[in-house]
């Protein structure tokens, strides 16, 4: 039972969750774009004006400033709930998961749409693994708490309750997408023989998984961005490093 104090504190992270989340979608849809815009500025021997790279380039920059941030942010909300109340970490995530299957569960879904559904939930997965992670490390070198037995199964509890619940939830929604569409399971074969035939025609061009990143709607360089500010700001001097 979440008291009258704990239900704003589980209301405002809500709220950061849902608006994160939004922006990080909203990036996320523009920075292949902007990326590729950048790229093909750099490339291109004739560009139409003088300081078309240079915008490209300050846009570009921005752009991935934002991202980064966006992910930042989604990392340390991440933090505050699990080591806020457990009731607290379970209230966000049915109320996050149950807004996830009501969007997609009750509405008419082509197999282009789950094959969108399906890359999105493959990078939602990955990006909440890396927020799982910079977690973990920030607990360990950052706030160096001890590594007591009662303290290490809070922390595993919790992390347990994340993977566990969106893989459920994942799972349901898979399988109420697929019956009420009346789509066969191997419909997600199909789905990986599309992925697998991107990655072998990466393979012959200048940027390799490009074709593979644009389909699933992922952007690697922000998240990117985001380990080495954590790895390189965060670990590296906890460790002391010294070169001979």
């Amino acid at each position: 039972e979440i008291g009258g104090g704990m239900a704003p504190q589980v209301m405002k992270l809500y709220v950061v969750f849902s608006s994160l989340e939004i922006f990080d979608k909203l990036c996320s849809s523009f920075g292949q774009d902007i990326l590729e815009a950048l790229y093909a500025s750099a490339s291109s021997h004739a560009r139409g004006w003088r300081g078309e790279m240079a915008l490209d380039l300050l846009v570009a920059y921005g752009y991935l400033t934002a991202h980064t941030l966006v992910l930042f942010y989604q990392a340390v909300a991440l933090s505050v709930a699990i080591n806020s109340n457990s009731n607290v970490l379970l209230t966000l995530l049915i109320s996050n998961n149950f807004t996830e299957l009501k969007t997609n569960v009750f509405k008419r879904c082509e197999a282009e749409n789950l094959f969108q559904v399906s890359c999105a939930d493959a990078v939602e997965r990955f990006n909440l693994s890396m927020y799982l992670l910079i977690v973990l490390v920030q607990f360990v070198f950052v706030q160096k708490e001890e590594l007591t037995a009662a303290r290490l199964h809070e922390v595993s509890h919790a992390f347990l309750m994340i993977c566990v619940c969106e893989i459920m939830v994942d799972w349901i929604k898979h399988a109420f997408v697929t019956k009420f569409n009346r789509m066969r399971p191997d419909v997600y074969a199909k789905f990986t023989r599309i992925l697998c035939a991107d990655t072998a025609a990466s393979a012959t061009t200048q940027e390799p998984l490009a074709n593979v990143a644009a389909r699933m709607g992922f952007v690697p360089l922000p998240l990117f961005c985001l380990a080495i500010r954590v790895f390189g700001n965060e670990v590296l001097p906890t460790l002391a490093i010294t070169v001979p």
